[in-house]
């Protein structure tokens, strides 16, 4: 004698596996997400529009730097690059995160039918797999080198600021 209990089904082993690892794969997403709006990141996008904003002061004074100040103006232009590429690619880890966990919630919905073709839903949870895999390599990348540019900065935000000042007060002199 079988007892049935309404409203559950029987879904096969290798579904329930699959389920299982879409959902953990969903909260990898989840724990990437925090970090991708950790402090630190949040501390690379002010940093980046630190230095933004002294280059824009300097663009104006170019004319007026010394040969080393000029060389130290490159260097901190060349850090501005560094940091924008940094940054940019931080802002474009939330946008492939959320395709991810689109995907990913698809396939749960496509476990859910009755007919599915499974060779390529395992396909698909293995490339949403590495997809995850890849952008958390990628994110720890960028998170280990926010100490290194943090450092770099303060190593050049005085130098920059005295620049700034020597500028400001040789044009108020002149006027």
């Amino acid at each position: 004698m079988a007892i049935i209990f309404p409203g559950t089904t029987c879904r096969s082993p290798v579904v329930n596996s699959q389920t299982l690892l879409i959902d953990s794969l969903l909260e990898i997403a989840a724990e990437l997400q925090v970090r991708i709006s950790s402090p630190e990141i949040q501390q690379l996008g002010d940093l980046y529009r630190q230095v933004e904003d002294d280059l824009d002061r300097l663009t104006g004074l170019s004319h007026q730097l010394s040969i080393n100040e000029q060389h130290l103006l490159n260097d901190y232009q060349v850090f501005d690059n560094q940091l924008g590429e940094c940054f940019q690619a931080c802002g474009k880890f939330h946008e492939e995160l959320f395709m991810t966990e689109t995907n990913l919630r698809e396939l749960h919905s496509v476990l859910e039918k009755k007919k599915f073709d499974q060779a390529s839903v395992q396909a698909r949870i293995l490339t949403e797999t590495e997809m995850l895999r890849d952008l958390a390599g990628r994110l720890k990348n960028a998170l280990s080198v926010i100490p290194e540019h943090q450092l770099h900065y303060n190593e050049l935000k005085p130098r920059i600021d005295s620049v700034i000042t020597r500028c400001n007060d040789m044009n108020e002199t002149d006027e």
